[in-house]
C-alpha cells in the first residue's frame, strides 16, 4: 500500500529532478570541480529518494532498507558539499594532503559503519524495532552516532558558509552572485535539518523536501552563471601549466595565489600566501613597479636572466579586487637582440672600413 503525502510526493519527484540535473551537468565532466559535485549530488539523490519513498511505501522490510540508506547518505551530503566548496574556491591545500579529505569524511564513514552494524551494536539507533509513526514514517530511538552525524551536518554546513563568505571579497560581481546562491542552498539544507530536529513539521523528514529546493537553487546557479566553466580564482588547468609566472594579489596587496612558475622564479611557498608583497619579494625594483602606474617592466636579475613583468588590475573601476603580476623570462629574446646588435655593429664597422679605402 502506498501513502502519497504531498510533501513526500514532491520530494520523490524532486529526486528525479536531481538525477536529471546530474545528467545535464555531465557535459561539464572535464571541469576540475565536476567529480566532487557528482559525488555530492549522488548522495543527495540517495538521501532525498530514500527519505521520500520510505514515507510513501507500507512494506516494512523495504521501509527499513530505505531508512538505512537515507540515514547513511545524510552525513555524506554535507561532507562532500564542504569538499566541493573547497574545490570551487580552489583551496588546493585540502587536496594536496589527502588526510584532510579523510578527516572531513571521518564522521560520515563512522555513520555508515553504525548503520551497517546497527542491528547488532545499536550505535546509530539505540533500539532496532521500527514502527510506522505519524505520516507513515519509521522512527528509532536516537543513538550516539546519529546524534554525532546530525551535529556534524550543522557544523560542516556552517563551516562551508563561513568559507564562502570569507572569500567573497576576492570575487567579481557575477562570482559574488554565485556565492550568494551557494550560501542560500546551504541555508536550505541547514534550515530543513533544524525543522526536522525540533519536530516543527511532525510526520515527515522535511529536510528531504528542503534539500530538493536546495538542488533547484544549485541548478539555477550552474546554468545561469556557468559555475563549471567560471571558477572564481584562476583555474590551475591553465595557470599551473604555463612557463610564465603568475601572482594574484588582493586589493590590500596581499598574495592570495600563485602558480608553480612564479614559485620557481621567486622562491615562493604556501607560507607566502596572505603576506604583503614587500614581505615576499626582496627586489625593490619590482615592488616600486607594483605600486607605480606603470604596467610593464624589464629588469635583469643577478643570475643574468632578463625578465618582463606586466601588471593587470582585476575588477571594475569602482570595484577593484586586486592585481595580477605576470613574470616572463625573456633572456633568449634579449640574447637574440644583443646578437643582432653585435651583428649590426660588425656590419657597420666593415662598412666604415670599405668607405675609408
Amino acid at each position: 500500500m502506498l501513502f502519497f503525502k504531498p510533501i513526500a510526493t514532491i520530494s520523490l519527484i524532486g529526486s528525479f529532478f536531481i538525477l536529471a540535473f546530474i545528467l545535464y551537468a555531465f557535459k561539464n565532466r572535464k571541469s576540475s570541480i565536476f567529480k566532487y559535485f557528482l559525488i555530492f549530488s549522488l548522495f543527495t539523490f540517495a538521501y532525498v529518494f530514500c527519505g521520500a519513498l520510505e514515507a510513501i511505501v507500507d512494506y516494512m522490510p523495504l521501509k527499513v532498507l530505505l531508512f538505512y540508506i537515507g540515514s547513511a547518505s545524510y552525513p555524506f551530503v554535507y561532507g562532500f558539499w564542504l569538499i566541493f566548496v573547497f574545490k570551487y574556491l580552489n583551496i588546493n591545500a585540502i587536496f594536496k594532503n589527502k588526510i584532510y579529505i579523510v578527516l572531513i569524511l571521518l564522521i560520515p564513514i563512522l555513520g555508515l559503519f553504525g548503520v551497517l552494524t546497527n542491528d547488532w551494536l545499536h550505535l546509530f539507533y539505540s533500539t532496532s524495532p521500527i514502527y510506522a509513526g505519524l505520516g507513515n514514517q519509521c522512527y528509532f530511538e536516537t543513538g550516539f552516532l546519529d546524534t554525532l552525524c546530525v551535529l556534524y551536518g550543522f557544523i560542516v554546513g556552517f563551516i562551508g558558509i563561513a568559507v564562502l563568505i570569507s572569500h567573497r571579497k576576492y570575487f567579481t560581481k557575477d562570482n559574488r552572485n554565485q556565492i550568494y546562491y551557494l550560501i542560500f542552498s546551504q541555508l536550505l539544507l541547514i534550515g530543513g535539518g533544524l525543522i526536522l530536529q525540533f519536530n516543527i513539521y511532525p510526520g515527515f523528514d522535511i529536510e528531504c523536501f528542503a534539500t530538493t529546493f536546495a538542488m533547484a537553487s544549485l541548478f539555477i546557479t550552474f546554468t545561469h552563471y556557468g559555475i563549471f566553466t567560471a571558477v572564481p580564482i584562476a583555474h590551475q588547468l591553465f595557470i599551473d601549466n604555463v612557463d610564465i609566472g603568475m601572482l594574484f594579489f588582493n586589493k590590500t596587496h596581499c598574495l592570495i595565489d600563485f602558480n608553480p612558475s612564479a614559485s620557481k622564479l621567486l622562491g615562493l611557498s604556501d607560507n607566502s600566501k596572505l603576506k604583503k608583497i614587500n614581505n615576499i619579494i626582496s627586489n625593490q625594483e619590482i615592488i616600486d613597479f607594483y605600486f607605480s602606474d606603470d604596467i610593464l617592466l624589464e629588469y635583469q636579475h643577478t643570475n643574468n636572466h632578463w625578465y618582463e613583468i606586466s601588471k593587470t588590475i582585476v575588477g571594475e573601476e569602482n570595484d577593484i579586487l586586486g592585481d595580477i603580476l605576470t613574470i616572463n623570462d625573456i633572456t633568449k629574446i634579449k640574447d637574440a637582440e644583443n646578437e643582432a646588435l653585435e651583428s649590426l655593429k660588425i656590419v657597420e664597422e666593415e662598412k666604415d672600413k670599405v668607405i675609408k679605402r
